[in-house]
């Protein structure tokens, strides 16, 4: 069973609604979807790369220099997005594995959250220094909340 299920059942739903009269969001697609309208956990798997390039752009658009008309293109000739500033690397690589041409070579989603996790698990090892500071005795007025004055 799929972790996300259905994330390309929201996605056709929400834009292929009548709001929307038909347009599809062709740079959040895998290239699967945009050429033979193939949906499944790997197409969703390609919209997941997509979502974190948004994150760790802080909301930009996908190929923003791309046209649509020309995306499909592009993306069969191997283009893909560059690592975002201040995006870590191993976030990056698991983007990459997200965006291979095929589907088959993505990861499923129980290994992009085992991915996750680890990438997690590191950054508390890396983020966070550990100190080891002597305990500074506190005079009793200073702490108690009173006007000494």
């Amino acid at each position: 069973m799929r972790p996300f299920p259905a994330l390309h059942t929201f996605i056709l739903a929400h834009f292929l609604g009548c709001h929307t009269q038909g347009k599809l969001p062709v740079k959040w697609m895998a290239p699967e979807a945009i050429s033979e309208r193939l949906y499944s956990e790997k197409s969703d798997v390609w919209a997941y790369g997509i979502l974190l390039y948004e994150i760790f752009t802080l909301g930009a658009t996908p190929y923003p220099t791309i046209p649509y008309e020309k995306l499909y293109e592009q993306l069969k000739l191997g283009h893909r997005m560059a690592k975002p500033d201040n995006c870590p690397l191993e976030v990056y690589m698991l983007m990459r594995k997200c965006w291979h041409d095929k589907p088959s070579d993505r990861p499923a989603f129980d290994e992009i959250v085992k991915c996750v996790d680890g990438i997690m698990l590191n950054s508390l090892e890396t983020a966070y220094l550990e100190l080891n500071l002597p305990v500074i005795s506190t005079p009793e007025n200073s702490s108690s909340g009173e006007d000494s004055g």
